[in-house]
């Protein structure tokens, strides 16, 4: 099949298999940062004025410190920023992303609530056009841990308590950007690149080849780097196209509003949107086209 092909309606013609344009967005929590180690995990609730008149030194150590000449070791150990952003960023969970995709209970559609980035090509200093976001904030970040680090060696205890604050929502945006940048960067080196999922449902019976396609469907909207879904279900037995593994498939998509067409009879071509669509099907137990 011409993958030029631009008809995306089903009237005798086939969708071209193209690149989706859109990436699909997930919110990026952040946990407990470096900082939080230290000056203690809840920043909303801090009373400066308190912190100031405390007498105790949130540092102190067994072997005794001065609160106006903290070691170099403590400060640098506490604000101990990356130059750049090219650090390790929070772990995936990927148990709990293969628990979400096998219960079929998840919102495929669910997304950080931002305006994706406009589509970006690809040049040779691409990396540093995309990045310059992240690193601004990373800067920002580092200065106002600089800034606390510097006012709490001058025993300015609450005045770095909150330019620490500022600092924690701070990475926390950089965080943010650089997972953008990242994104960015991936739809920009990806453009161009044609990607097909080929499934055989042949010989399977109507409800387990639903539930397969359910999950492929689910697949595909968390991986925009994959635009066709190819599903293989057998012409039937007059061998005329009609089986009923095909008539429940086209079924499920024509109720989901799911674009495909035929590739020939015994094979649809599906194609998928990216995380834009949210599936009626989530809300049901049934495996079947029902």
């Amino acid at each position: 099949m011409s993958s030029s092909s631009t008809d995306d309606s089903l009237s005798g013609k086939c969708f071209g298999i193209g690149v989706s344009d859109s990436l699909a967005e997930s919110s990026f929590d952040t946990d407990t940062s470096d900082c939080e180690l230290f000056w203690g995990g809840d920043y909303s609730q801090r009373d400066y004025a308190k912190a100031l008149m405390s007498s105790q030194d949130p540092f102190a150590t067994t072997q005794g410190i001065d609160e106006l000449g903290l070691p170099q070791k403590v400060l640098e150990s506490l604000f101990n920023i990356r130059q750049n952003p090219k650090h390790e960023s929070k772990t995936t969970s990927w148990r709990n992303v293969a628990k979400k995709m096998q219960s079929l209970g998840i919102d495929a559609s669910s997304s950080s609530g931002e305006e994706p980035h406009p589509n970006t090509f690809v040049k040779d200093d691409s990396y540093h056009e995309l990045r310059k976001g992240a690193n601004d904030q990373w800067n920002v970040t580092k200065s106002y841990y600089q800034k606390a680090a510097e006012a709490y060696s001058k025993g300015g205890r609450a005045h770095a308590a909150y330019l620490s604050d500022k600092g924690r929502v701070a990475s926390k945006q950089a965080q943010r950007a650089d997972e953008r940048a990242s994104q960015d960067i991936f739809v920009a080196r990806n453009k161009g690149i044609e990607n097909v999922v080929t499934i055989d449902l042949h010989g399977q019976h109507v409800k387990p080849a639903m539930k397969l396609l359910k999950l492929h469907l689910l697949f595909g909207s968390y991986v925009p780097s994959i635009q066709t879904l190819r599903v293989i279900t057998g012409c039937g037995a007059s061998g005329f196209g009609k089986s009923k593994v095909k008539q429940s498939v086209v079924k499920l998509l024509e109720r989901e509003g799911v674009r495909y067409c035929e590739e020939n009879r015994g094979t649809l071509l599906i194609k998928l949107d990216g995380g834009s669509r949210e599936f009626s099907f989530l809300d049901t137990e049934s495996d079947s086209d029902e």
